[in-house]
C-alpha cells in the first residue's frame, strides 16, 4: 500500500512541473541573384540533383524554417514563401539573411574539358576566384575572376590580357536538362575554344 501511495504522489508531483516546448522561430529572408530576371529553383531536397517543381524570383520574401550544410559546401535553407505558402529547399547563395548572403568557404572544383583540366577556387568569403588550367599546350594560372549567377548556372569569368576565359557550370533546368559545364575562350568577338566539360 505504501508503494502505491508513493507512486501516486510521484505522478502528482510530475503533474505540477510545467512543460516547456522548444519553439524554433522562423527567420525572414529575401531571395537574391545577380540577374534580376533569374528563376531561383525551389527544390524537394537540399541538392541540385533533386527536382524543382517551383521557383522564386529575386526579391521574393520567405521564412527560413530550417537549414542544413550541403555536401557542395553551401548552406541549404528550407523556406516557406510569404505569399504563396510554397515550401522547399533553396541554396544559401540565393538567400539573403540579415543582409548577408552565405557563400561557401575555401571552395574548389575541377572540370575535365577533354585535353584541359580546369580547377576553380575561392578562398574564404571573398567574391574573387582563381583559375588553374593544365593541358597539352601548357599551364595557366589566373586570379581575380568573377562569378555571376545567371539563374540557371554559375558563370566564372577571367581575363588574361585581351583574352577572356569563361566557365559556365549549369544546374539541371529547361535549357540544360542534365546540367553540365562549358569552357569558352575568346579574344574580342573571335571564339578560340568552346567545349563541354565533365564535372
Amino acid at each position: 500500500m505504501k508503494l502505491k501511495q508513493f507512486f501516486i504522489a510521484g505522478l502528482n508531483a510530475l503533474a505540477t512541473i510545467p512543460l516547456v516546448a522548444t519553439i524554433t522561430l522562423a527567420r525572414p529572408a529575401v531571395l537574391r541573384a545577380n540577374n534580376p530576371d533569374a528563376r531561383i529553383n525551389v527544390r524537394t531536397a537540399p541538392t541540385v540533383n533533386s527536382s524543382s517543381p517551383s521557383y522564386g524570383i529575386p526579391g521574393d520574401r520567405v521564412e527560413i524554417l530550417r537549414e542544413v550544410s550541403g555536401s557542395d559546401g553551401f548552406t541549404w535553407y528550407y523556406v516557406e514563401f510569404n505569399r504563396s505558402r510554397v515550401r522547399g529547399w533553396i541554396r544559401g547563395d540565393f538567400i539573403q539573411v540579415g543582409g548577408r548572403p552565405t557563400p561557401p568557404a575555401n571552395w574548389s572544383k575541377t572540370y575535365n574539358c577533354r585535353d584541359y583540366t580546369v580547377t576553380l577556387s575561392q578562398v574564404g568569403c571573398s567574391e574573387r576566384f582563381t583559375y588553374r588550367a593544365s593541358g597539352t599546350s601548357g599551364n595557366l594560372f589566373l586570379q581575380n575572376g568573377t562569378r555571376q549567377n545567371t539563374g540557371y548556372a554559375w558563370l566564372y569569368t577571367f581575363s588574361n590580357g585581351d583574352t577572356t576565359y569563361e566557365l559556365m557550370d549549369a544546374w539541371a533546368n529547361a535549357e540544360y536538362p542534365d546540367g553540365g559545364a562549358y569552357l569558352r575562350v575568346y579574344r574580342g568577338d573571335r571564339v578560340l575554344l568552346n567545349r563541354a566539360c565533365e564535372k
